[in-house]
């Protein structure tokens, strides 16, 4: 009879144990699910915001910027009528288009934000437009119909959410591809998005701490509540055999 009961008291403090500790681990996987979804929010966000500024660029056929070593005329297109043009002042001018605005600004981001982005295909004109093994997997997939990849990934040593999203080729885009073949519709390529997530995972491992405390005072309390339990109902045990021994 005290083997059994020594067991069921066993049994309840084994059912609490991972009552608790399944309550945790569900709060602590929600919790990274949230880091990683604010990630994807972010990494959608920036590739939204770069097809418009694509589309306005490619509505415009382009836009004019002062020529200078940072912003060279660019050797692709070179067969592009009036890719340079001259000020009356003799300011020399030279045709930015989309892609080469957008590889621009990508440098910037990622210099203030830490955010990359990298127009990329498996059949680049411009050899800084070539995909790395990860892209290269991802722009297979998204030929294979995938809408959309993620991965978390390490990046010059830091974590990543890599994404990758696919790029149309719209009306605007033959003005330097129709060359290459490509027809309104086509899979032109992909826009990869990386978003550090170090700062989210810093958040996440303080929400860790405060669950691990949390629960495992939970835990203990629940524990105690049990061997009090117990003691209270063995000892109200060993009261109703002493009466009937009587």
């Amino acid at each position: 009879m005290a083997k059994r009961n020594n067991l069921l008291w066993l049994f309840a403090g084994v059912f609490w144990t991972v009552i608790v500790g399944g309550y945790a681990w569900y709060e602590i996987a929600s919790n990274y699910s949230a880091v990683i979804e604010h990630a994807r929010i972010e990494a959608r966000s920036s590739y939204n915001k770069d097809l418009v500024y694509r589309r306005w660029a490619a509505g415009h056929g382009g836009v004019y910027a002062p020529a200078t070593e940072k912003t060279p005329p660019n050797p692709f297109l070179k067969d592009i009528p009036e890719r340079d043009i001259e000020t009356p002042s003799g300011r020399l001018l030279t045709l930015i288009n989309p892609a080469y605005m957008t590889r621009q600004v990508y440098a910037l981001g990622k210099e203030q934000y830490g955010v990359r982005g990298h127009i990329t295909s498996l059949n680049p004109i411009a050899p800084y437009n070539k995909a790395d093994p990860w892209e290269t997997t991802a722009l297979q997939s998204l030929q294979n119909g995938k809408k959309s990849i993620e991965t978390v990934a390490l990046l010059e040593g830091e974590k990543h959410l890599r994404t990758m999203y696919p790029m149309w080729v719209e009306p605007t885009c033959l003005k330097c591809h129709r060359s290459q073949g490509y027809e309104v519709g086509d899979l032109r390529g992909g826009i990869s998005v990386s978003v550090p997530i170090e700062p989210y995972l810093a958040i996440h491992n303080k929400d860790v701490e405060n669950q691990v405390v949390y629960h495992s005072g939970v835990w203990a309390l629940g524990l105690f509540g049990i061997f009090l339990a117990r003691l209270t109902i063995n000892r109200q045990f060993k009261q109703t055999e002493r009466a009937l021994q009587q």
